[in-house]
């Protein structure tokens, strides 16, 4: 094969891109400050020129986002308010397309776990409560009484 043959070959997209991603915890605190990074997602694709450029997403209905950072890395930060009692966790599809003809991409889901913290008071879960007591006269008033005061900053 001679030199000025090697220029008339062009790159065929013929490979899909590839994702890695680098977590800095697959449980985040659900007290988490928006914009927080919670990994690092890394793309690569094989093919040159614009079959081998990248665009990388993630599906809509997550409270995270991709930010691009370096080349072909992009971090995922928080951009929502994290509640363990509504979602423990999330499953987050990462989907990454090259811009060849025709675009090929791949998709990779990562699992992450929303931490508990004590941010709700402990509740009656009935409004009255009823009580017995099997003694008889004096000794069955329905009088409850206290042994020591309620403090309800210290309980």
């Amino acid at each position: 094969i001679s030199l000025r043959s090697l220029w008339l070959f062009t790159d065929v997209n013929d490979n899909v891109p590839t994702i890695v991603y680098k977590s800095h915890n697959n449980q985040v605190p659900e007290n988490i400050h928006i914009g927080t990074e919670v990994g690092i997602i890394n793309v690569q694709d094989r093919d040159s020129g614009s079959n081998g450029q990248i665009h990388c997403s993630i599906q809509d209905n997550v409270p995270f986002k991709l930010i691009p950072s370096l080349r072909n890395y992009y971090s995922l930060v928080t951009t929502g308010e994290l509640d363990r009692e509504l979602n423990s966790e999330y499953n987050i599809t990462i989907t990454a397309t090259d811009q060849g003809f025709p675009p090929l991409s791949s998709s990779k889901t990562i699992h992450l776990s929303v931490s508990d913290i004590n941010d709700n008071p402990p509740v009656f879960i009935e409004q009255f409560y009823t009580a017995t007591d099997s003694d008889w006269r004096q000794n069955d008033t329905g009088v409850i009484h206290a042994v020591r005061s309620f403090d309800y900053d210290t309980s």
